[in-house]
């Protein structure tokens, strides 16, 4: 789907879930379309840190009730920098 289809999809995606919704071109932008690749990104990052951590390559630091934070694991950096090199071959293309 090229972008400005799948853009158009998501506008009115979005008026059939929000039949109420109203807004002007730049929060239409902002808020609308913005916001849902944000929230569609967080839940991409979530499971790619899920993965790295299941791996031992980033460890995660913070107390029950806190939010989690990350930083690789700097007894794996050879492990890391072999990942990363198998990984350059495949790294998919940015399009927007």
């Amino acid at each position: 789907m090229t972008n400005d289809l799948w853009i158009t999809y998501k506008v009115l995606s979005y008026l059939l879930k929000h039949p109420s919704a109203k807004d002007t071109l730049q929060g239409i932008a902002q808020w609308w379309i913005l916001k849902e690749q944000i929230d569609h990104s967080v839940e991409k990052v979530s499971v790619a840190l899920d993965l790295l951590v299941s791996k031992g390559l980033v460890i995660t630091k913070g107390n029950l009730g806190q939010e989690k934070s990350y930083q690789i694991n700097k007894e794996k950096l050879g492990d890391v920098k072999r990942v990363l090199t198998e990984m350059e071959g495949i790294k998919p293309r940015l399009t927007l």
